[in-house]
C-alpha cells in the first residue's frame, strides 16, 4: 500500500499482517506497486525507490543486486518473469535482465522503424508467449530473439481530454483477442487473428462503460469480462455486448480502483484494488435482484408565450393533457419508483406525431417546444437489462387558434381577392406615373449629356492651351539655347572669355525660364486631374528664399533691378515644401516680369502669432480693381507680358492659389497702378516656431 507497507491477508484465519519496506535503514516511505514471485523464498518487489527482493521467511527487503546499479531510487512500475528473463518498466523504458548471464538491455524506441515511439507503461504475456507492451499511441510486440518490435497504431479518439495523451492501463487475452484499458479512451479491443491488418474496436461510456478509464480486465468462469474504472466496477458480456455497473452502494471500497492492482485467485475469485482497499468477490455469487421499473408522469410545467407565464399542472390522475395553442412549450417530469444506484434500466420516450422515434432519455424532464396544434400521444417505457420493459402513455391535444379555422380562412381568402383587385389598380396608376417619371429622368439625363460636351470642350481647351504652351512657349527658349550654343561650338576662338561667360549666363537664363515654365505647366496639369499630393512637414522659409533669390538673382542684375530679401531665421511653418516654394518662387518671377528697370523689388518675411507673412511688392506697372477681381477669381490662365516683353503662360498666379489654398493659407493683393504691386501670404506656423 501507499504507506509503505507490504500487506499479507490470510483469507481463512481473516487476518493481515503488515510488513515495513525498509531497505538499508531508510526511514522514508517506500511504495510497493508490484509483486512478481522469483523463486519459492524471494518474491520481487517493484517500488518508488527500485527493484527490490522480499525474503519470505525472513520477511526481510533488500535490492535485486544484480540490477540495483540501474533501478536504485527509479520507480520500478511492473515487473514481469518470462523463462530466462525478467522485464521491467522503468521511467517509461523497457529493462530485459537475464538470469542466466547476467546481462541487462534498456529499450526506449518501441515503434517498427518509422517515427520513434515511446514510453512503456504495462506488459502482458499471452497464452503464445509473445511479449505485449503498451506505449505511447498503441501496443508494441516484443520479440526477444530479434530484440525488434512491431507496432500496432490504436486511433486518437477525439473525444478523449485535451492536454492528455493516449495511456495503456491494463492488457488482457481473452477469447483469441486482446482487451486493452486505457485512461481516458475507452476500452480498446484487438483481434489476434489478423495481425498483418489489425483492426480495433472501441467501447466508450456512449456503449455503457461508467467511465472511459479502465484500469484492469479479468474474465469469469461464464466468459464475461469484469472492468475496474474510475466509477466502480462493470461486468461486460461480449456475446450480447451489454454492461452491468457496480458502485460503492452495492460495497464497492471506492468510485475509483488503481492501476496494475487486480489478480485472479486460484478458485476463481476476482481481486480488484483501489483507493480505499481491495474488494475480493466469487463473480457467480454476484446477481441483480428484479425491481420496479414502471414509469410514473407526475406533472408538468406549462410556458405561455402569449401571456410570458409558467403554469404547473399534476399530471397523477389526468387521462389528457388538453393546451392552448399558445401553451406550446411543456416540461413534463416522470419517476422510476426505483432509488438504487446504479440503475438497472433505461428510459426512454416518444411523442407520437411530433418525433419519428424513442429517444433515450438523459434526465427525468421531457422538454418540447413548439408543438404545432394537434392530437399526440406521450410514450414512456423503461428496458431492464434484462429485457424487460414496462410503458405507459399520455394522450396530449394543442387547440387550434381561431384564424386557422374553416371560417376564418374563408373570411380571409375574400380579403385577400379584394386586396388583389386593389393591387392591380394601383399597379396601372403606378405605371403611368413611373411613364412620367421616366420621362423626366430623361430631359434630366439629357441635360447632363449637354453639361458633359461642355466640360469635354473646357477640358479640350485646357489640352490645346498645354500643347500651345510646349510647341510655342518653350520652343522659343530652346531655339534661343540652341542658336547659342551652336556659335559656342562652331567658333570657339573668335570668342574672348567675358563673351562665353555672357553667352553662357544668357543660356543658363533661358535654360531657368524653360525649367520655370515646365515646371508651372506640369503642376497646373496635375493640379487639373487632381494629381497634386499635399504632405507637409516643418519648413523653415529662409531656405526657399535664399534658393529663390540665387535663381533670379540674374534675372534682377540684367534688368537692373534690386532684389531685397529681409527673413527672420526663426519663422518655420507646417506645410508642403514644394508647393510653398513653387508660390513663392513664382510671385517673385512675377514682381521681376513687371518691374521696369533701375526699380526695387522687396521680399519680407515675419510672423505673428498664428501665422508667417510673406509679402512681395514690385514697383512695377500695377493693376486696376477691375483687372485683380478677374484674376483672383479667374479659373483660366490669364497672359500678360512683362515689362521688357517676357512672355508668361498666365499658370503662376493660378498655381500660387491653388497652392496656398492646400497648404491652409490666403492669398491677398493690392496694386495701384503705375506704382506696383504687393501680394501678401499667410501661412500656418509649425509648432516648433509658435
Amino acid at each position: 500500500t501507499d504507506g509503505g507497507f507490504v500487506n499479507i491477508l490470510n483469507r481463512k484465519k481473516g487476518t493481515i499482517e503488515k510488513i515495513k519496506v525498509t531497505v538499508n535503514k531508510n526511514t522514508n516511505p517506500v511504495v510497493p506497486v508490484y509483486f512478481q514471485p522469483l523463486d519459492n523464498r524471494t518474491l520481487l518487489v517493484g517500488s518508488s525507490i527500485g527493484l527490490l527482493q522480499l525474503d519470505k521467511q525472513r520477511k526481510t527487503f533488500s535490492y535485486f543486486k544484480p540490477l540495483q546499479t540501474q533501478t536504485q531510487n527509479r520507480m520500478v512500475r511492473q515487473v514481469l518473469k518470462v523463462q530466462d528473463y525478467l522485464y521491467l518498466i522503468q521511467s517509461g523504458a523497457l529493462l530485459q535482465y537475464n538470469l542466466k548471464t547476467n546481462s541487462v538491455k534498456v529499450y526506449t524506441d518501441f515503434s517498427t522503424g518509422k517515427e520513434r515511439v515511446v514510453n512503456v507503461t504495462c506488459i502482458y504475456v499471452d497464452s503464445l508467449e509473445r511479449i505485449w507492451l503498451g506505449v505511447s499511441g498503441g501496443l508494441s510486440l516484443f520479440d526477444p530473439g530479434t530484440g525488434k518490435f512491431q507496432f500496432f497504431a490504436i486511433q486518437n479518439n477525439t473525444r478523449r481530454p485535451k492536454g492528455t495523451y493516449f495511456m495503456v492501463l491494463s492488457i488482457y487475452e481473452h477469447k483469441e483477442k486482446l482487451w486493452v484499458g486505457t485512461f481516458n479512451t475507452g476500452l480498446w479491443v484487438m483481434d489476434l487473428k489478423s495481425l498483418d491488418t489489425p483492426a480495433f474496436i472501441n467501447l466508450t461510456e456512449e456503449d455503457g462503460l461508467p467511465n472511459n478509464t479502465i484500469y484492469s480486465t479479468l474474465p469469469d468462469e461464464d466468459g464475461n469480462l469484469w472492468l475496474s474504472t474510475n466509477r466502480g466496477i462493470s461486468k461486460y458480456n461480449p456475446d450480447q455486448k451489454t454492461f452491468l455497473n457496480f458502485g460503492p452502494s452495492e460495497g464497492l471500497q471506492n468510485e475509483e480502483f488503481n492501476r496494475l492492482a487486480h489478480t485472479r485467485c486460484t478458485n476463481g475469485d476476482l481481486v480488484f484494488g483501489g483507493i480505499n482497499g481491495i474488494n475480493i468477490f466469487d463473480p457467480e455469487e454476484i446477481s441483480v435482484s428484479p425491481s420496479n421499473y414502471s414509469p410514473s408522469i407526475t406533472h408538468t410545467e406549462i410556458y405561455s408565450f402569449q401571456d410570458d407565464e409558467i403554469s404547473y399542472k399534476a399530471l397523477h390522475n389526468v387521462d389528457k393533457l388538453v393546451l392552448k395553442h399558445h401553451q406550446n412549450h411543456i416540461d413534463i417530469s416522470f419517476l422510476i419508483p426505483n432509488y438504487n444506484e446504479p440503475k438497472r434500466c433505461d428510459v426512454y420516450y416518444m411523442l407520437e406525431n411530433f418525433e419519428p422515434d424513442w429517444r433515450l432519455a438523459e434526465s427525468n424532464i421531457l422538454q418540447y417546444a413548439n408543438i404545432k396544434p394537434g392530437n399526440y400521444t406521450l410514450r414512456i417505457k423503461t428496458i431492464t437489462l434484462g429485457g424487460a420493459e414496462s410503458e405507459i402513455a399520455l394522450p396530449i391535444q394543442v387547440q387550434w387558434p381561431f384564424w386557422q379555422t374553416w371560417w376564418f380562412i374563408t373570411l380571409i381568402l375574400l380579403l385577400i381577392i379584394g386586396l388583389v383587385y386593389l393591387l392591380i389598380r394601383e399597379r396601372i396608376r403606378q405605371a403611368r406615373f413611373e411613364k412620367e417619371k421616366l420621362e423626366v429622368l430623361l430631359k434630366i439625363r439629357t441635360h447632363e449629356i449637354e453639361r458633359s460636351r461642355e466640360e469635354l470642350a473646357v477640358l479640350n481647351e485646357k489640352k490645346d492651351l498645354i500643347f500651345s504652351i510646349l510647341s510655342h512657349d518653350l520652343r522659343a527658349p530652346l531655339t534661343t539655347l540652341k542658336g547659342f550654343l551652336s556659335l559656342l561650338v562652331d567658333d570657339t576662338r573668335s570668342f574672348s572669355k567675358e563673351e562665353i561667360k555672357k553667352h553662357a549666363a544668357t543660356i543658363r537664363q533661358s535654360v531657368t525660364n524653360s525649367l520655370d515654365l515646365i515646371d508651372n505647366t506640369l503642376f497646373w496639369s496635375l493640379s487639373q486631374m487632381g494629381g497634386i499630393q499635399y504632405e507637409p512637414s516643418d519648413v523653415p522659409l529662409k531656405t526657399i528664399i535664399d534658393n529663390i533669390k540665387g535663381l533670379y538673382s540674374l534675372t534682377a542684375e540684367k534688368k537692373q533691378i534690386q532684389l531685397v530679401t529681409h527673413c527672420d531665421d526663426s519663422v518655420i511653418v507646417w506645410g508642403d515644401e514644394n508647393m510653398i516654394y513653387v508660390s513663392v518662387r513664382n510671385l517673385v518671377s512675377n514682381a521681376l516680369k513687371f518691374t521696369p528697370e533701375g526699380k526695387e523689388v522687396n521680399v519680407t518675411i515675419h510672423k505673428n502669432q498664428q501665422h508667417a507673412i510673406v509679402k512681395v511688392r514690385d514697383q512695377g506697372i500695377g493693376m486696376n480693381q477691375e483687372y485683380i477681381a478677374k484674376l483672383m477669381k479667374d479659373e483660366q490662365p490669364s497672359i500678360k507680358r512683362g515689362t521688357s516683353s517676357e512672355k508668361g503662360t498666365g499658370l503662376g498666379l493660378f498655381l500660387c492659389k491653388k497652392f496656398i489654398s492646400l497648404n491652409k493659407g490666403t492669398l491677398e493683393v493690392t496694386s495701384v497702378e503705375e506704382s506696383g504691386t504687393e501680394f501678401t501670404v499667410k501661412l500656418p506656423l509649425s509648432t516648433i516656431t509658435a
